[in-house]
């Protein structure tokens, strides 16, 4: 499931820290892009854009302003990010808005969701890496 993460701080331009925890019980939701941050543009305008809320990053580290970013669709493409964050969101339907964006089901409970960690997003994406080549 890395891969969705991976699209999202790519086509953002965003840092690890962005996407992920340091630890399982470490989200802040100042700092951590929660599911509230994604929001589609309205229907009608049919360009499929979603703005993503980004309350903290390397220039804003005290969280003063919220910054607004598009994240433009790739249409019909494995690649599009769009895609990639509903599914994200998907995996979690009964997540809360201020819940991390991305997270997997717990190996504790099934009622709940665990954040994606810098350890587990490091190690699965060198895993895909050493599959590329």
């Amino acid at each position: 499931p890395v891969f969705r993460e991976v699209l999202v701080a790519w086509f953002l331009m965003l840092k690890k820290d962005n996407v992920t925890t340091a630890k399982e019980d470490a989200f802040n939701f100042n700092k951590n892009l929660a599911r509230s941050d994604f929001a589609m543009e309205p229907q009608h305008t049919g360009t499929g854009v979603m703005w993503v809320s980004i309350r903290h990053s390397k220039s804003n580290q005290f969280s003063d302003h919220i910054h607004y970013v598009p994240l433009i669709p790739i249409t019909n493409s494995f690649m599009c990010p769009v895609e990639a964050v509903s599914k994200a969101l998907a995996v979690n339907k009964v997540g809360k808005n201020k819940d991390p964006a991305f997270s997997y089901p717990s190996t504790k409970t099934a009622a709940h969701m665990t954040p994606l960690t810098h350890f587990a997003f490091v190690s699965k994406l060198k895993k895909l890496a050493t599959k590329i080549g």
